[in-house]
């Protein structure tokens, strides 16, 4: 067994099939990276070190079934305040417990740099690891100022400084300043004050200083005397999602991303792999018939082969792991860049992601030497020889019908935007389009053979030498150049239904703008504007709601983007109603909701309907569909009454009546805005433009494209091994090195054309469905720089997997 497995692995090939499995590793702890670091808050800073628990709002809430039988819990949209301060405090007596206050909104300390900051509550500080220290707590007009805040302000004590928070510009006086507490930089006001900038009286977080005890279990009774889903109540290291909602929150994306990408990964690294093996294995051919005749029993062989993969397997992870342990932190670096992850969510692999992957990459490589040699070791020598060095590989029946049924059940997901529109459709559509791409190697390799095999035969009868060989050889090898373009078409596949959604529908939000919006200017700031003063103006509310219905006995709910205005926004939009007797020049009715034809044909409502949705605070709320507004998706899905939005804005936002978007009529800078953003309306409105949307989807998915891509090299490489020897005997014919080159030309461009071919036919129902169900119109809203950068990137590809063996197979039968 030694003996054959020291001669399997001096047999050419080995390295690539090593490269592939190295890759392989390194993808497993990328992605395995994004899980662990989505659970893992261990290294959070908290700011309420002190305190021994910490309360902070409910991150789902409970809703009413149609029937009002059942309660249905539904993630809440954005970070909720704390319902639950009067039972905290009734806890707290019994107990001998201390209870702190927070409130927390976003600030401006207006300067050199126009900081932007929180603004805490006094008593707060007190939670932190410096405490108060010997700081006087601050009065009406008064603040304390952090000490990196102080020095990037050039601010000390006894100075004046101008806060702009929740729309009002304060004029303070510094008092003192403190240590960092850790987190975003911050400022601290009286707790009457930041009270009442927060507007409603429902503080942002609840920090417990329990007696000497455990706080474990302070804590599990302090949830026990709090209504559930009133709040949370954590202690340890369950506290970073209260104290930190933005990261939270962060995480839970990262928790989505990286789970879709794991079920990626592992599906492309098996397509790739049994891909690679099977290429190593036909190169092999030869000489797996003169071991089966001369040496090994059919169980020694596979066994043999078998170990050789297992031990290339071992040194691909010893390369691929580092290699992966740095590629996690390229990414996370990446995606804090384009503004998925907040910052202070790091990226990073620990020991169990590099182990787990370690194993995945054996026991991936195990199964795919044993079940894709198999049936080739147990063969005898004679059918061995049939078809060696030909290109004619018999293909497992059994694998192309697993294939064309997961492709047909794809085809079959993408076609329901044919029968409901809406967002849902795009997502079914969506998914159906990536089992597509998954299972497009399966089908592509038998149909592309054909297909060549029927393109070349009219050349065979050329009188040209060059077209006459070019096109036997296509002929010959049309399995060899399917089985090379499938990467490609498989990672081109992912590219395009990856970015289809976003980008459709940030496509759609921007022709909407173009359409609708007619405003000069727009103003805004995360510290909020007033706008009272200002009857020239149209304050607008921003926010995520949740619009949810029962299908099945089980709750289908979407996040869209809800939008009000403090009064007619005409002549700043120009509306159009498809449905219902709503005036656009009139204010929005109280108790009901304005919706696109994109979010009245998701949840299937019109004028007269009620429509269910969930507030940023997490209150329900029953509107009735007045109108629906002839306007693309993306812009005006939801339209509420201003004072809706305005009331029930979510927690560590400006207080009310500010607003943080400002359309005027005019360039020039109102009274009060100092320090705030002008923009332009479009982007104010629309949120992230196509190409944002572009790059930040298909960022991850990079990692598993450039995977697929020099996967596809390799198995090129070991493909055109395989001419070796015809060379040879070509070369004594008469045939010259140019006249080689000349076909192996040839034979890339029919692998590029493939390639190319196959992509455009695995994205084309997909995105085209996707759009249908977003937009009305069959019409892809992919960017065409985009679709430029996928094809010359395939074709860039096979010209790099061709260039080198090409030289070194002219050059090695010369």
């Amino acid at each position: 067994m030694s003996r054959l497995l020291a001669v399997l692995l001096r047999l050419p090939g080995s390295a690539a099939m090593t490269a592939s499995l190295a890759l392989a590793a390194g993808l497993f702890v990328i992605s395995g990276s994004l899980l662990e670091s989505a659970v893992d808050n261990s290294d959070e800073v908290r700011r309420l070190a002190r305190a021994d628990v910490v309360v902070g709002g409910v991150d789902s809430v409970e809703v009413h079934s149609a029937g009002g039988s059942e309660r249905i819990k539904l993630p809440a949209p954005a970070p909720v305040s704390v319902d639950a301060q009067h039972a905290t405090h009734e806890w707290a007596a019994e107990n001998n417990a201390r209870v702190i206050a927070d409130y927390v909104t976003p600030g401006m300390l207006f300067g050199t740099a126009n900081a932007q900051l929180e603004v805490h509550a006094w008593s707060a500080l007190y939670l932190t690891e410096t405490g108060t220290a010997s700081t006087p707590p601050p009065r009406q007009a008064e603040v304390v100022l952090e000490d990196t805040v102080a020095s990037r302000a050039g601010l000390e004590i006894g100075d004046r400084a101008r806060l702009r928070d929740s729309g009002r510009v304060l004029d303070l006086k510094v008092v003192g300043t403190v240590p960092d507490a850790g987190g975003e930089r911050a400022v601290y006001l009286s707790d009457d004050v930041a009270a009442a900038l927060a507007g409603p009286q429902r503080p942002t977080l609840l920090g417990v200083l329990t007696p000497v005890g455990s706080s474990e279990a302070a804590r599990d009774e302090l949830r026990a005397a709090i209504e559930p889903g009133d709040a949370i109540v954590a202690s340890a290291g369950e506290r970073a999602e209260i104290e930190h909602p933005e990261r939270s929150r962060g995480r839970a994306g990262l928790a989505s991303l990286g789970g879709s990408l794991v079920a990626i990964v592992v599906l492309v690294s098996l397509v790739v792999v049994s891909g690679t093996s099977a290429a190593l294995t036909e190169n092999r051919r030869r000489d797996l018939v003169l071991l089966r005749s001369l040496a090994a029993t059919p169980r020694e062989l596979l066994r043999a082969m078998v170990l050789e993969g297992v031990v290339l397997g071992v040194i691909g992870c010893l390369v691929g792991l580092p290699a992966g342990l740095v590629g996690s932190r390229v990414l996370g670096a990446a995606l804090q860049l384009v503004g998925v992850l907040p910052e202070g969510v790091d990226v990073a692999a620990g020991p169990v992601v590099v182990v787990a992957s370690a194993g995945l990459v054996l026991a991936l490589i195990a199964t795919v030497r044993w079940w894709g040699i198999r049936e080739l070791a147990l063969s005898p020598p004679a059918r061995l020889r049939w078809a060696s060095d030909t290109g004619r590989v018999e293909v497992r029946r059994s694998r192309v019908l697993l294939g064309w049924f997961g492709f047909l059940a794809g085809m079959s997901a993408c076609c329901l935007p044919l029968l409901r529109p809406g967002l849902i459709s795009a997502a079914v559509a969506g998914g159906g389009g990536l089992i597509m791409a998954l299972t497009s190697p399966m089908v592509l390799r038998p149909v592309a053979t054909r297909v060549i095999r029927l393109a070349v035969r009219p050349k065979l009868h050329s009188s040209s030498p060059e077209v006459w060989l070019g096109a036997h050889l296509r002929r010959g090898s049309a399995g060899r150049i399917a089985a090379g373009a499938a990467p490609l078409v498989l990672a081109g596949g992912l590219a395009l239904v990856q970015v289809a959604v976003p980008a459709t529908l940030a496509e759609s939000a921007s022709r909407a703008t173009d359409s609708v919006v007619a405003a000069p200017t727009a103003w805004t700031a995360e510290s909020g504007l007033d706008v009272s003063d200002d009857p020239a103006a149209v304050a607008v509310a921003q926010a995520t709601v949740t619009a949810w219905r029962e299908v099945l006995g089980s709750p289908e709910d979407v996040d869209l983007a809800a939008i009000g205005f403090n009064r007619p926004p005409h002549p700043f939009l120009e509306l159009s109603v498809a449905k219902g007797d709503w005036d656009p020049a009139t204010p929005v009715p109280a108790d009901t909701v304005v919706l696109s034809t994109f979010a009245a044909a998701t949840f299937a409502v019109g004028p007269g309907d009620s429509l269910d949705l969930v507030l940023p605070d997490g209150t329900s709320h029953r509107p009735t569909v007045v109108a629906v507004l002839d306007v693309p998706a993306g812009l005006l899905d939801v339209m509420l009454p201003y004072d809706v939005l305005s009331e029930h804005r979510p927690a560590r936002t400006a207080g009310a009546p500010s607003t943080t978007t400002v359309l005027t009529g005019s360039s020039s800078e109102p009274n009060g805005f100092q320090g705030a953003e002008r923009s332009d309306p479009h982007t104010a409105l629309a949120g992230s433009s196509p190409t944002q949307a572009v790059a930040v989807s298909v960022l991850p998915i990079l990692v598993v494209i450039a995977y697929v891509a020099l996967s596809m090299i390799t198995m090129i490489g070991l493909a055109l091994r395989a001419y070796r020897r015809e060379f040879r005997i070509l070369r004594r014919l008469g045939v010259t090195p140019a006249q080689l080159r000349v076909v192996l030309r040839a034979e890339l461009r029919t692998i590029i054309l493939v390639a190319l071919l196959g992509t455009a036919l695995v994205g084309a129902l997909p995105t085209s469905m996707i759009a249908l169900a977003i937009t009305g119109s069959p019409l892809p809203a992919i960017p065409l720089w985009f679709l430029g950068v996928t094809g010359a990137t395939i074709a860039t590809l096979c010209l790099l997997a061709y260039r080198r063996p090409t030289l070194r197979l002219t050059r090695s039968t010369s």
